[in-house]
């Protein structure tokens, strides 16, 4: 089994390994790297930086002071898991008490004909002379359900995990009460990505930085390349891409809007400000960009509209339009119109026809009951 040890090494330790260190001096620790298999020392080491770092990088959600490790997440919400573990069983437990009824039996008055005390389907019962009413054999309680309340302290504890922790339900991928406009939507990604930025920032800070300045050392103490060696700062932009990326993307949408305008349009391109716009959001713009002949076949074609002048009046047009719809209207309510005094005319000739067929079979039978009058006298 292979151990390395990186640290602090006592100054006889170090030479009894065959390890040079010069004279011993209380003052100064000694860094180095001591190599063992199981018990046995195979290699010892001086740390090759001066200022002895590590060759480790931690990254923790939160520091401790004083220590390397740090606290996670399951750490930081122990006390909120371990109400809503116990919110949690109490739910059950009341679950399963208010299931059903808790049941009071007599057996002095009545006796099952299975000889068997548990309740089933279509049971037996049989009762003594001592019994006068069936009722009193039997007695049934509920008890309250607290279902609500124990809900109620999840969803406190949930939101208070969440709170300790500092990670948004919506970057868990929740999305919740989230806005449906998208300026709500915007500005509620931005606070959730507070997080992100810090955690960003921090893996910068401890894992980008302090390694990158470990090669830099390294070539600055060892490499014999004069030229790679200067003064220079490690610049991580890890947080910072994050929050230009977002400051770009709105920013591209400002500028889009001014490329329309008549005054600032001219000073901007607008296919380079789209192709920008589209990287942005990691899009690229020869996947959906039009093939350079398509076009100037468009160009082409408006140039020839532009040369034939300018169209009709959009506010002539619409005025055209609703004048002929007006007409339309007119012409169909006349048409209405004339067509229901043919009706009306048609069903008044008809009663005037049905009043005249009347009179003249009314005179018909008057003149039959006349005639019959003149024979029998």
């Amino acid at each position: 089994e292979l151990w390395e040890y990186w640290g602090e090494v006592e100054h006889e330790d170090l030479e009894s390994a065959g390890v040079n260190v010069g004279e011993k001096d209380v003052l100064r620790s000694i860094s180095a790297c001591v190599v063992m298999i199981n018990n046995t020392v195979v290699k010892a080491f001086l740390n090759p930086l001066e200022d002895g770092a590590l060759p480790y990088d931690f990254y923790v959600w939160e520091k401790i002071a004083g220590s390397c490790w740090g606290y996670g997440v399951p750490y930081l919400m122990r006390a909120q898991q371990k109400v809503l573990n116990a919110a949690w069983r109490q739910m059950m437990d009341n679950a399963g008490v208010t299931s059903g009824p808790q049941i009071v039996v007599n057996p002095n008055v009545i006796q099952p004909a299975d000889k068997q005390w548990q309740l089933s389907a279509r049971k037996i019962w049989w009762a003594t002379d001592e019994l006068d009413d069936v009722r009193k054999a039997f007695a049934t309680f509920e008890f309250n359900s607290h279902q609500d309340e124990l809900a109620n302290i999840i969803k406190m504890a949930t939101d208070l995990a969440d709170a300790e922790v500092g990670l948004p339900m919506l970057m868990q991928g929740e999305k919740g009460a989230a806005p449906d406009t998208v300026g709500g939507m915007q500005m509620l990604m931005n606070s959730a990505s507070v997080v992100l930025r810090r955690l960003v920032k921090q893996f910068d800070d401890m894992i980008t930085r302090p390694h990158i300045r470990r090669y830099y050392d390294y070539n600055m103490m060892y490499n014999e390349d004069e030229e790679v060696k200067g003064d220079f700062s490690i610049d991580a932009r890890g947080s910072s891409a994050l929050l230009i990326r977002d400051i770009q993307n709105q920013a591209f949408l400002n500028l889009l809007a001014a490329a329309a305008n008549p005054v600032f349009g001219m000073y901007i391109d607008p296919q380079k400000l789209f192709e920008k716009a589209l990287q942005a959001q990691h899009i690229d713009p020869a996947e959906i960009f039009k093939s350079d002949e398509e076009i100037e076949k468009i160009k082409e074609q408006q140039a020839q509209m532009a040369a034939q002048g300018p169209g009709p009046d959009p506010r002539i047009q619409a005025a055209q339009i609703r004048a002929q719809t007006d007409m339309q209207k007119v012409q169909a309510q006349n048409q209405g119109d004339m067509a229901e005094l043919q009706v009306r005319l048609a069903i008044k000739q008809a009663d005037i026809a049905a009043r005249r067929e009347e009179m003249q079979l009314t005179k018909d039978i008057e003149m039959l009951k006349m005639a019959n009058v003149q024979n029998l006298s």
